[in-house]
């Protein structure tokens, strides 16, 4: 079995700096539903960024990342986002 494509992910609704999961996993990617005119947001593996979003969407957008997180998946919002993140 392989844990990335065997089960269905998980997603959690993002706004504000979150703590999305403790341990390991993979984060498999980020809806950009929204965004202010300015702001970044950016992704965390414990202390390491693994991924930085900076841009001014005009319309929804899928990023996919599918990499692998070992401490925590964590993401720090600046400005006015409205994200949903898939994950294990």
């Amino acid at each position: 079995m392989d844990p990335r494509t065997d089960f269905a992910w998980e997603w959690q609704h993002v706004t504000t700096d979150t703590l999305i999961r403790m341990g390991q996993g993979v984060l498999h990617s980020i809806v950009v539903n929204t965004t202010g005119n300015a702001g970044w947001v950016e992704v965390f593996d414990g202390g390491d960024r693994i991924a930085v979003i900076a841009s001014d969407f005009s319309q929804p957008r899928t990023l996919i990342y599918d990499l692998e997180y070992h401490v925590n998946l964590a993401v720090i919002v600046v400005g006015v986002w409205d994200l949903t993140v898939d994950y294990k």
